[in-house]
């Protein structure tokens, strides 16, 4: 779809094929971001990325492709996804809305118990003791609720969730991997070359980097 507009995401004024409107059709309704902004073919960029979080992709790089008239898309992604997912533990507080597991509760009792609350009692009560009666009231309403609900309701289990890639600690660590390659190069081609100290140099200094984000991260 050479005549898609990428940079502002638009349908052509006469779209050649209803493919263009099925094509932006499912970009919006999954909420998709396209990655690849420069030409991949000629003037037409062709080979897409879609992803529907933007901010776990580093970089997205192209080169020229010896088998394709297509240039190569490379993706660096702020995570590694053979990685295994580590978690960790997020404690609900029991006594509140959050840490109640209403699919377990008694739903019955908790309804006949809300039946039986004199609700005009507790409304004539916070009128004759405050001026802000309604904003008391509704809290009143609200704990009443919780209470009952608490009653007849186990707790959730505490919540597993992924503790977050250090994005800058894998960008560093490709980096490191690409100047290792480039090192290799340089040592098989040249060993005598003056860019090889400078490469070995510049390994040593992300490596230095790289710890030291990772002691942030603990």
């Amino acid at each position: 779809m050479p005549q898609f507009n990428w940079d502002t995401c638009s349908l052509p004024p006469s779209p050649p094929s209803p493919c263009y409107g099925h094509l932006m059709s499912f970009i919006e309704r999954n909420f998709l971001t396209q990655m690849v902004q420069e030409p991949t073919r000629g003037s037409s960029v062709l080979d897409l990325i879609l992803c529907n979080k933007a901010h776990d992709v580093v970089k997205v790089d192209l080169s020229d492709n010896k088998l394709s008239d297509h240039k190569t898309v490379h993706l660096t992604l702020g995570f590694n996804p053979l990685t295994p997912i580590r978690y960790h533990c997020v404690d609900l507080d029991k006594n509140s809305f959050r840490g109640i597991n209403y699919f377990k509760g008694d739903m019955e009792r908790i309804r006949h118990d809300l039946n039986l609350v004199d609700w005009m009692g507790l409304k004539k009560l916070c009128d004759e003791s405050s001026d802000n009666s309604l904003d008391d009231f509704a809290k009143l309403i609200t704990l009443t609720v919780l209470q009952i609900t608490v009653i007849y309701s186990p707790a959730k289990e505490p919540v597993k969730k992924a503790k977050k890639a250090n994005r800058e600690v894998i960008s560093l660590k490709f980096k490191k991997k690409k100047l290792k390659k480039r090192l290799c190069r340089l040592t098989s081609l040249n060993p005598l070359s003056a860019e090889i100290q400078k490469c070995e140099n510049r390994i040593n200094l992300l490596a230095y980097e790289i710890m030291g984000a990772d002691y942030h991260l603990r």
